[in-house]
């Protein structure tokens, strides 16, 4: 009988507003739990506020959860936030992804995904797609994964509504820097498959991971996009970034 364990309860301390009110930083790789056969759930939580002219609460949650067998590995991932001032809700921000994964014997798996999200921070009412295509196992930690996916985006501002057929190329890699130093990055490409070179996005995420000891551990992360068709009034390119204190139990 597979055990199943409670992997984390996280703290996230953000740098600026901009890194807590924008997309969540997610590394998906990081999540995955790949090569590891069980149960696993994880949860983070970010709690900030001020008082004074105005009183203003931030609340900033999330939870991933694993179920990984021999043939398959899931994934599924759900992000909060909702900014408060006066007592009165500004705005919220929901994301949701999840991912099947089927193993195979040959150097290359097949992987499907889903995802959906409401950011009023970046101007999207409301952003969903779906996807599936291959992943490479390349050498030692390096991936490299191709797939095909259909975006569906409502503009927060004027509500138009786009639905694009994009294609997914992804690479990610993790190093060992030191015995207790690691460091992983993701990148991503996805023009759309009917104007390849005008309508396309770009992302990078990186991680840098100190582990303390066995149960805690603190990570530094960076998020970078460019999208070249953004919503009504928002910025063609957006960076985030932020500290993670990580509790293992």
């Amino acid at each position: 009988m597979q055990k199943i364990k409670i992997l984390s309860l996280t703290s996230v301390l953000l740098f600026s507003s901009l890194a807590s009110w924008a997309q969540p930083i997610v590394s998906i790789e990081e999540l995955r739990r790949e090569g590891e056969i069980g149960n696993f759930l994880s949860g983070s939580l970010n709690l900030s506020g001020s008082s004074g002219t105005a009183e203003r609460e931030n609340i900033d949650f999330s939870v991933a959860a694993n179920k990984n067998t021999d043939g398959i590995e899931s994934l599924i991932f759900i992000n909060f936030q909702e900014r408060t001032k006066n007592n009165e809700i500004e705005d919220e921000a929901n994301f949701l992804h999840a991912r099947l994964l089927f193993k195979s014997n040959k150097p290359y798996n097949l992987e499907f995904y889903t995802q959906y999200s409401e950011n009023p921070f970046q101007l999207y009412k409301k952003r969903n797609l779906f996807g599936g295509g291959v992943r490479f196992k390349l050498e030692q930690e390096k991936r490299l994964g191709i797939s095909i996916l259909r975006e569906n985006e409502i503009s927060l501002i004027n509500d138009r509504e786009i639905e694009t057929d994009r294609v997914n190329v992804y690479f990610t890699n993790a190093l060992s820097i030191q015995e207790n130093i690691n460091f992983n990055y993701s990148l991503f490409f996805q023009p759309s498959i009917d104007a390849f070179s005008d309508d396309y996005k770009l992302s990078a995420l990186m991680q840098i991971e100190f582990l303390v000891n066995e149960n805690f551990s603190i990570n530094f992360n960076l998020g970078h996009t460019k999208d070249t068709d953004p919503p009504l009034l928002a910025n063609e390119t957006d960076t985030s970034y932020g500290t993670e204190f990580r509790f293992n139990f």
